[in-house]
């Protein structure tokens, strides 16, 4: 194999194998063409005239490795690239015609679908590694893709999305497409996927009236270690997804039966588990005393990263957590984006010598005011306490997630 660098820094490879030539001239599948000729030196003269054209276009050659044919470095050729005769002359000055030309396999040849989504915006690819897609993120449903497409079933079965690892599927606007993305799921995912977002969010009104009812997808995601799950409305029904090592269930209202769900599942390996509990307007009804299961830490032993956030009874959690056994095996709390006060800013500096273990306490965006943030900044830098130039949170509703991926949240301030 010979390697080539051309003027624009692209690496082009050039191989002779019998009668065939590879000719590579970039990074993706299609940038590389195998040519078939009638003989060897038919393949050879027509490498020739490759390195000819390369070297007018000022390619450089990067190395000379053993030839695959022959076993030994190619030997230079007299007079340039063209083979010569015994005069001196060049014995022929076209190229040999190829009997055949094979494009090299390309996981999006046959895939126009998929290449439409990709330019109308319904699929953003985040990564992709030899043309295969590594991360991806998807619209379930929008005007532009018609009343018959499915975005996520067009890329579940391209042979592009079979080592998928990191998806982000975005429901729209019409109430059913959390379902259709659910169904879509549950037939079956890439065994490569690991996390997986699944999410109303963007459009303030889509995350608030958006029902979910995940529980369908449940068997397809054995896969997945990280796994956020988004919307107005959360029916989680019966977790049984004991591999996950972080999850994230956001609500724009979240229900005592959806909190059951979580607190009541065994979860061997979980490390990170975010709640966002919204405001009561928009359905929460969970109380503080639910939460108890989950802060006696039998159910997650390897818990490390709580997020208690958009919580509007964030007082009493914290006063209940500040006395479980969970928080000393924690090394994060985060309480931000809801409604914690006065009142539990100074049971966390009453409990400082408890919070020692902890290597970040986040009470960011809260209805803690001026003094106290300022008491509670002053136990080390470990604590955040900004509130954005404004002052103290009096609703939850300021705050919706507006976008999901690797478990981290971004938050719209609205208003």
């Amino acid at each position: 194999m010979e390697r080539f660098v051309s003027p624009q820094g692209v690496i082009c490879e050039l191989e002779v194998r019998g009668t065939q030539l590879r000719i590579r001239t970039g990074a993706r599948p299609t940038d590389e063409v195998t040519e078939v000729y009638a003989s060897g030196s038919d393949a050879l003269l027509a490498a020739d005239f490759v390195r000819e054209r390369w070297g007018s276009e000022r390619y450089k050659p990067l190395d000379a490795r053993p030839s695959l044919l022959t076993g030994a470095a190619p030997r230079p050729r007299p007079g340039g690239s063209l083979l010569l005769d015994a005069s001196g002359t060049v014995a022929r000055r076209e190229p040999p015609r190829p009997l055949q030309r094979l494009q090299a396999a390309d996981p999006w040849a046959g895939e126009s679908k998929l290449a439409a989504l990709e330019g109308s915006g319904l699929l953003q690819v985040l990564e992709r590694q030899e043309g295969a897609l590594v991360s991806a993120r998807v619209q379930v449903s929008a005007p532009l893709a018609g009343p018959r497409t499915s975005p996520l079933k067009t890329l579940l079965k391209a042979r592009a999305a079979q080592a998928l690892r990191r998806l982000v599927v975005e429901v729209g606007h019409d109430e059913d497409d959390f379902a259709r993305a659910v169904k879509v799921l549950g037939s079956g995912v890439p065994a490569s996927l690991t996390s997986l977002t699944l999410c109303a969010f963007e459009v303030v009104e889509v995350f608030s009236a958006t029902r979910g009812a995940p529980g369908a997808a449940y068997p397809s995601l054995g896969s997945v270690r990280h796994l956020a799950l988004q919307a107005g409305r959360l029916e989680l029904g019966r977790l049984a997804l004991p591999a996950l090592q972080s999850l994230h269930v956001r609500a724009g209202g979240l229900s005592q039966e959806a909190v059951s769900a979580v607190v009541e599942a065994d979860w061997p390996e979980l490390e990170t588990l975010t709640l966002w509990f919204g405001s009561a307007k928009s359905g929460a009804n969970v109380a503080a005393p639910q939460l108890a299961p989950l802060f006696s830490g039998e159910r997650v032993p390897k818990l490390k990263h709580l997020r208690l956030q958009a919580c509007e009874f964030a007082d009493e959690a914290v006063v209940l957590l500040l006395e479980a056994p969970l928080l000393s095996r924690l090394e994060s709390v985060d309480l931000s984006y809801g409604l914690l006060g006065d009142a539990g800013a100074g049971a966390l500096l009453h409990a400082a010598p408890k919070l020692g273990g902890l290597r970040r306490l986040t009470v960011q965006e809260s209805a803690v005011g001026p003094t106290a943030r300022e008491r509670l900044r002053a136990l080390g830098p470990q604590v955040k306490v900004e509130n954005g130039g404004h002052g103290p949170n009096d609703s939850v509703d300021h705050f919706v997630p507006s976008a999901a991926e690797n478990g981290f949240v971004h938050v719209l301030h609205v208003g």
